[in-house]
């Protein structure tokens, strides 16, 4: 597959109707909707006048390349948390089982995706509160998807799940115990109770906002509130956000990319910074391309990349945060390579500047 073809597929649609591989299927008089939906991430469902053409061309480019569209960068999976509950919804409308396929794809990418699927899934099997009567569309569907999730995980992302879960599960069944208590100061002390009786799982985080890690419970914080036909109560969490992980892994992924083109050295921790949102900031850019300190001994590594750094990001490689670091660097580098003339031009400019860092391989080394 061709770089401009490669990156189409990777800013297309996955496996959802609009763009595959990089090709614009045709829609028949198509409205600003349709065009829409054709060239971003919205999977929502949408009427076309030529289904039956649209079917049969996806169906087409999936069977010549699988791969090609089933690769999403992580800042899209992100995204697609947005979009679980249209994602979920779209079964109903999923004659070739595509949605089906994705939802069990990104399921097996990210723990999260999965977590995710799995809460709104469980939502959606039944229409009653009390769970008695299965969606007649989507209810055995959904009930299967949850069990091939579930069943997929093994070592400490099984761990994960059931931690998460377990906790989450405690805390929501505190409505399930006080709701046959009469309302009032009664009711008030059966929800402090029960919130006492739940203790903190390690690791685990909101589910209606996964960057937000749980500390601790406020135990006083329980409290009913006023619903005719529910329990529901309020309760406050003390976490910590993680966002900045993400940032920092972004940072770090752009800057190894630069040190590396351009053979940055002396990058000792006192050159290197830390904002408040995460991101990664290299200053004092005096060694480099083919000069280096100590009188220009040339032992530094391509990049900077110590243990602290990849504890930050998972600990280890196979860990989700350090593949996001190394996909992040690869895809960097294939955006950057068409541009390689006008880099090496830029850089010819300055050869005859008397500069150290130009020893006469400059070109070379930089090519």
């Amino acid at each position: 597959m061709e770089v401009h073809q490669g990156f189409h597929a990777i800013a297309g649609v996955p496996q959802l109707i609009g763009l595959v591989d990089g090709t614009l299927i045709p829609i028949a008089n198509p409205s600003a909707l349709d065009i829409h939906f054709a060239r971003a991430l919205r999977p929502s469902v949408c009427r076309f006048k030529n289904t039956e053409a649209i079917f049969s061309e996806v169906t087409r480019l999936v069977r010549l390349d699988p791969g090609a569209v089933s690769d999403v960068p992580e800042a899209v999976k992100d995204a697609i948390l947005f979009y679980i509950p249209q994602i979920v919804q779209a079964l109903r409308y999923d004659k070739m089982g595509y949605v089906r396929e994705y939802i069990l794809w990104a399921a097996q990418k990210s723990q999260l995706l999965a977590h995710q699927f799995i809460w709104n899934m469980k939502t959606n099997i039944y229409t009653d509160e009390e769970g008695h009567q299965k969606d007649p569309d989507i209810g055995d569907l959904l009930e299967q998807l949850v069990e091939e999730i579930i069943g997929s995980l093994s070592g400490p992302a099984k761990d994960f799940y059931q931690r998460e879960f377990d906790f989450f599960n405690k805390i929501t069944n505190v409505s399930a115990i006080i709701k046959p208590i009469p309302k009032g100061d009664e009711r008030k002390r059966a929800c402090l109770r029960a919130l006492s009786d739940i203790k903190v799982q390690p690791g685990c985080y909101l589910p209606s906002n996964p960057e937000a890690i749980v500390l601790d419970i406020d135990y006083k914080s329980g409290t009913p509130m006023q619903s005719a036909a529910k329990a529901p109560y309020l309760a406050k969490f003390k976490v910590k956000r993680c966002g900045a992980r993400y940032n920092f892994v972004r940072s770090m992924a752009a800057y190894s990319l630069l040190l590396f083109l351009l053979q940055i050295k002396d990058r000792h921790n006192g050159n290197i910074m830390l904002d408040r949102q995460g991101h990664l900031i290299h200053i004092d850019f005096g060694f480099m391309f083919e000069s280096s300190p100590g009188g220009n001994l040339g032992w530094e590594p391509d990049i900077k990349l110590t243990d602290e750094m990849v504890m930050i990001m998972g600990g280890k490689m196979e860990a989700t945060p350090f593949k996001w670091f190394m996909e992040m660097c690869v895809r960097g580098y294939l955006a950057v390579r068409p541009y390689m003339d006008a880099v090496v031009a830029l850089v010819t400019l300055m050869l005859d500047t008397g500069l150290p860092c130009f020893r006469g391989q400059t070109i070379k080394l930089l090519k």
